[in-house]
């Protein structure tokens, strides 16, 4: 386990504790702005498995990157691309299922294994939210959408190989965990309003590169 999963397992047991009523909230504002972001996301999906109250704006990152902007809505997910992006972590699928339910999805396990099999299968909510959750990825990498014909290079290149290689390159220099790296960059180039005559290879490696060097410590 890594240093900054070390990190964010305390936060998140200080911020069950908290909902117990056995100590208070940890306090975010402390801690480095890359380890913020995620430390706030897993902390607000906390709550919202936990029941609690939540008011996230609808066109917060975080919103997006788990659908918290799409509350009492079915799903379309891909779930093929979910059990390739769990067999690319080395998870077990047991380990999946734990997770998922232990973040308020509602799946067994027979559901999940048909998930896994099928391109397109709709989940509610919670469950999805719960999957993005459980593999450190964002609803649009793992939802099944009829995207127009100007966004569909987008997604190719962000699951091929050139992708990959910058999003490897830069965490090995910077010694940041690959798969976190590439959550971020991905909700953030997928956040970019794009026009048809611009969406080329080089156009987009280009946006990668700058949200790269915003990363920067």
């Amino acid at each position: 386990m890594s240093h900054i999963d070390d990190q964010l397992d305390a936060i998140i047991d200080a911020h069950l504790r908290y909902l117990e009523g056995d100590g208070p909230a940890p306090d975010l504002t402390t801690l480095a702005p890359e380890l913020r972001g995620e430390a706030l996301a897993r902390v607000q999906l906390l709550e919202a498995s936990w029941g609690a109250a939540l008011e996230v704006p609808t066109g917060a990152p975080v919103a997006r990157r788990f659908g918290f902007d799409r509350a009492g809505q079915t799903i379309t997910v891909n779930g093929r691309r979910v059990a390739q992006l769990r067999k690319a972590t080395g998870m077990e699928f047991d380990t999946l299922l734990g997770l998922v339910t232990a973040a308020g999805g509602d799946i067994t396990a027979a559901n999940l294994f048909r998930l896994e099999q099928n391109s397109s299968a709709d989940v509610a909510q919670p469950t999805a939210s719960a999957i993005v959750a459980a593999l450190h990825t964002t609803l649009a990498d793992i939802e099944t959408t009829t995207t127009s014909a100007a966004t569909d290079p987008v997604r190719l290149f962000l699951s091929g190989p050139r992708f990959a290689d910058m999003i490897d390159d830069w965490a090995g220099r910077f010694g940041r965990p690959a798969s976190e790296v590439r959550t971020t960059v991905t909700e953030r180039v997928l956040a970019v309003q794009y026009r048809a005559e611009d969406v080329t290879e080089e156009h987009l490696i280009e946006i990668v590169q700058t949200i790269l060097n915003s990363l920067e410590p």
